[in-house]
């Protein structure tokens, strides 16, 4: 039986989360070429050739227009976004979009429309829901390991000094800030963990070093969840999430990778603590994540489960981000960022684990 040819991937935008993440992620998979680099800066792409020996195209355009593409993997700044994803649909690619998937209005209608009744397969990069401590963790909540969820509480800080940023990231309306960059993570955490949608966001955004460099977002889900986030660049580093349920509370450690779960003493006052581990099936990330703590096997994952679907389509991940999840991710921003409810309804009283 004669094997199939790999696939033939191109980039645009070859800035930091492509050269530590997804070429070498790209290179790793064995049913994949890279088969194209797109990036304006001459310095981008020859970092880049250093890891794949592919193409070098100083414009998308180019690379789009390339037989040897299948599929393109964009990682340009957010602010372009619609230009580069409606270029990739007109010329019949697959895309995998990092994440937010636009950064204003105008342009997530342009995303949507590219969208509607297209065969292509197309996904977004809200990859931490491939994290093995994020599957595991909602494995908990669907059982009902701490009850009914009450409210989460999140934080994700990764500190930038506004010198070693690029300059797009400066800039709001350039796709810079946290609300785009960290923030649009948790809200699809939030939305992807309880099964659920939000129905109010508001913002508390500061400015020190860069424009929306930290921000405090509140929200509702439709179902009465309460939930608290903390997103920065000017502070020290921590990525955590927080469940609060009727019957214990569940803690996620991003960076170690570790579920703790608190339920109460079953007699007397007091609680019992106990780490959650996931047994033999999570030794082999958790010891690399010893050995290089930045480790992150999310990535790896969500880019495979988007190659996967291109070879076969009907067996979608159902954990790969949709357009509407990207969608619905930015738009919580938009919303939190203008102080409107996503949807204007009042949300009941109290979340029921699915």
């Amino acid at each position: 039986m004669k094997s199939r040819p790999p696939l033939g991937v191109g980039v645009i935008g070859c800035g930091t989360i492509t050269y530590w993440t997804h070429l070498r992620t790209l290179a790793s998979l064995s049913n994949v070429r890279v088969a194209g680099l797109a990036d304006p800066d001459p310095h981008a792409l020859t970092r880049a050739k250093q890891l794949v020996d592919a193409p070098m195209f100083s414009e998308p355009d180019v690379l789009l227009a390339s037989k040897d593409i299948d599929a393109v993997v964009i990682a340009s700044p957010a602010g372009l976004h619609a230009e580069h994803f409606r270029a990739a649909c007109s010329a019949g690619k697959h895309v995998y979009l990092e994440k937010p998937v636009a950064h204003d209005a105008a342009s997530l209608e342009t995303i949507r429309a590219c969208s509607e009744g297209t065969a292509l397969v197309l996904a977004v990069g809200h990859n931490y829901r491939f994290h093995p401590a994020c599957q595991r963790l909602r494995q908990r909540l669907i059982a009902g390991s701490v009850g009914d969820i009450r409210a989460i509480f999140s934080n994700f800080v990764e500190p930038v000094e506004a010198a070693n940023m690029p300059g797009w990231k400066h800039d709001r309306r350039d796709g810079g800030g946290v609300l785009l960059d960290l923030a649009t993570h948790h809200i699809d955490l939030y939305r992807w963990f309880l099964q659920d949608e939000l129905v109010q966001v508001i913002a508390d955004t500061r400015s020190l070093y860069s424009e929306q460099d930290s921000a405090c977002v509140r929200a509702t889900s439709r179902s009465g969840v309460e939930l608290c986030g903390y997103f920065a660049f000017t502070s020290s580093r921590s990525h955590r999430l927080t469940f609060h349920g009727t019957k214990g509370v569940l803690h996620l450690d991003m960076h170690a990778g570790e579920i703790t779960e608190v339920t109460n003493r079953r007699h007397g006052y007091g609680v019992r603590k106990r780490t959650v581990t996931g047994g033999a099936t999570n030794f082999g990330w958790r010891s690399r994540k010893l050995v290089q703590p930045s480790y992150n096997p999310s990535h790896r994952l969500a880019l495979r489960a988007f190659v996967d679907g291109m070879t076969n389509p009907v067996r979608r991940h159902a954990d790969l981000a949709t357009v509407d999840d990207g969608a619905a991710a930015l738009q919580a921003v938009l919303d939190a960022e203008t102080g409107a409810g996503c949807d204007g309804k009042t949300p009941s009283a109290g979340f029921v684990s699915p």
